[in-house]
């Protein structure tokens, strides 16, 4: 059985497929509501109000400060998205999935849903048709800079994006630990990690191994500010680097790792990131990238979701296996395995050669 048929324990559904023809395309017609009913949700904290305790719509509003009448109505419009119940007194409480908006929910997803609705962000997916007719990425039509530089001049947006990506990815982290093997002895890199939450996690896991996190200056400084990768740096088993993996890599390890930085470039700038990889490894050392893959055959994909919005953002996008067996090759490295996790993600391993 080849990689591309292995199924998913999670498929992506944007929308049930049990309606019939009408009513399904409505649903995907006002998908665009429904995201925006969620953020402004996360905005207002509505999920982290209601934790404790059920409430009135009066109630709540008295809390965070809001009018009334407009706040029964989107606590109304949530409850028919599935994310609050409202009993025979007017009183709302979340659901199960609700209660992923909490912002202090260890799985949640509330940096995602507050960015998603952010106009910086919504602006893009306004201009996909002038996308498809003049190709990619609209971000830098529409703000005149790419989207990382606009990151880094716009401390608010810059946030917005790393607690987003630490809430959609963060909580994939438990099912790509899983699918991971490490040697008994080795030095991992984690080679654009960020505020280093999946090293740290790596290396709680696997307590024999040190770790080295390398990103830009500007970006490690948040690394210190993450409290269990701090706590790593105190045991001495880990440290990090400066730098940019469009640069030699400054530092020696066994083990390279990349989570979704691939996706972020095009073929060209890619092939700089992973040869800039392979020259600071030895023959035989590993790479392992932790990507979504599109797969042949399969429509219901939440990596061909995430395609477009690489399209509208980056010079990137989301590969097949074959794309990124091709890609590996051209970069001196050799595609050994991939394995599927129990989230929608893949780790991607190759060995240096």
């Amino acid at each position: 059985m080849t990689h591309a048929q292995i199924r998913l324990q999670q498929d992506f559904q944007p929308t049930p497929s049990t309606l019939e023809p009408t009513e399904r395309l409505l649903h995907l017609i006002t998908g665009a509501w429904a995201s925006q009913i969620v953020y402004a949700a996360a905005k207002l904290n509505l999920a982290d109000e209601l934790a404790s305790r059920p409430g009135t719509a009066g109630e709540i509003a008295a809390a965070i400060g809001t009018a009334e009448r407009p706040l029964y109505r989107l606590l109304r419009a949530m409850s028919g998205l599935g994310l609050t119940e409202e009993d025979s007194q007017g009183r709302f409480a979340l659901t199960s999935t609700g209660q992923l908006l909490r912002s202090d929910m260890p799985n949640s997803l509330h940096g995602f849903a507050a960015l998603n609705g952010e106009d910086w962000h919504w602006r893009n997916w306004g201009a996909i048709v002038d996308c498809v007719k003049n190709g990619g990425p609209v971000f830098d039509r529409l703000f005149g800079t790419p989207v990382f530089a606009y990151l880094g001049q716009h401390p608010e947006a810059g946030a917005a994006f790393d607690a987003a990506m630490t809430s959609i990815t963060g909580g994939w982290n438990p099912a790509v630990l899983a699918a991971l093997e490490f040697p008994e002895t080795a030095t991992v890199v984690d080679i654009g990690g960020g505020a280093g939450v999946l090293l740290s996690a790596i290396l709680e896991a696997n307590p024999h191994l040190r770790g080295i996190l390398v990103d830009l200056p500007e970006v490690t400084e948040r690394a210190h500010a993450n409290p269990r990768f701090a706590a790593a740096i105190k045991t001495g088993r880990c440290s990090v680097v400066g730098g940019s993996f469009f640069d030699a890599i400054p530092v020696k390890g066994d083990i390279h790792i990349m989570k979704f930085i691939i996706h972020d470039w095009g073929d060209e700038e890619a092939s700089t990131i992973l040869t800039n990889s392979r020259n600071a490894l030895e023959a035989g050392d590993r790479l392992i990238l932790v990507e979504q893959l599109i797969e042949p055959g399969k429509p219901a994909q939440l990596a061909t979701m995430t395609d477009i919005e690489m399209l509208l953002f980056v010079s990137g996008g989301e590969r097949t296996e074959q794309e990124f067996a091709q890609l590996l090759r051209r970069n001196r490295f050799e595609l050994t395995k991939v394995v599927p996790t129990a989230a929608p993600v893949f780790i991607i391993e190759a060995r240096a050669i």
